[in-house]
């Protein structure tokens, strides 16, 4: 799915994804995107840094959610898992390169790393569906063609209003389920409402910000 979308939507979930592996995360969040959004080079992180959200007061509020317990502590890595069992990846993979070609072997990594969508970045699940339909109403509502930064930092602060239990997805056992796996609540108010709010802002005055910005740059 990410492969159609334009190039700072596409850039965005790559910082959000590198947001999301250096604390060691097995999902992307709407958290993750709002690191991203601060380190995108736009008129939406300019917004963020004028209200104290530079990337790394965002990420020492991640850290803190994170020793509160809101957000699950770093995961240890599948190859870390597997080699409690007993599997060496090197060697796994020097065998099937001897079987089959290292130039094969680089070739299925590519394609593996290459697969996106609301399913998994990288091989993990996106819990940002709903932000992103909002990013894409807000786009439509402005009567802009392209998805950008802006929008997407649009549709977070919409989604973060609601507190989590109230998305009617939530609602889902499978989708409680999911985030209890990922060690994630179900209940309270979104990590993102979290976070601006720590800092002294508020989702209102930023989306009233993002919005008059984006009318004033078309």
């Amino acid at each position: 799915m990410l492969d159609h979308w334009p190039p700072p939507a596409r850039q965005v979930m790559e910082l959000a994804n590198q947001e999301s592996d250096q604390m060691r995360h097995s999902y992307v969040g709407c958290e993750h995107i709002l690191a991203a959004l601060a380190t995108y080079p736009a008129h939406a992180t300019d917004v963020l840094i004028r209200n104290g959200l530079d990337v790394a007061s965002i990420r020492s509020e991640l850290d803190r959610l994170v020793d509160e317990g809101v957000l699950p502590p770093p995961w240890r890595n599948d190859a870390d898992l597997l080699r409690t069992l007993g599997v060496d990846l090197d060697a796994v993979r020097h065998n099937l390169e001897a079987a089959f070609g290292a130039d094969a072997m680089e070739r299925a990594t590519r394609r593996a790393s290459r697969r996106t969508g609301w399913h998994g970045l990288a091989g993990k699940p996106l819990l940002i569906k709903r932000a992103f339909q909002f990013a894409g109403e807000e786009r439509r509502r402005l009567g802009h063609t392209q998805m950008t930064s802006e929008h997407i930092l649009l549709g977070l602060l919409k989604d973060a209003q609601d507190p989590l239990q109230k998305p009617r997805c939530f609602n889902n056992p499978w989708a409680r389920r999911r985030r209890t796996n990922l060690g994630l609540p179900h209940r309270g108010p979104s990590p993102v409402r979290r976070i601006v709010q720590a800092r002294g802002a508020s989702l209102s005055d930023l989306y009233q910000a993002v919005e008059a910005q984006l009318r004033a740059t078309a």
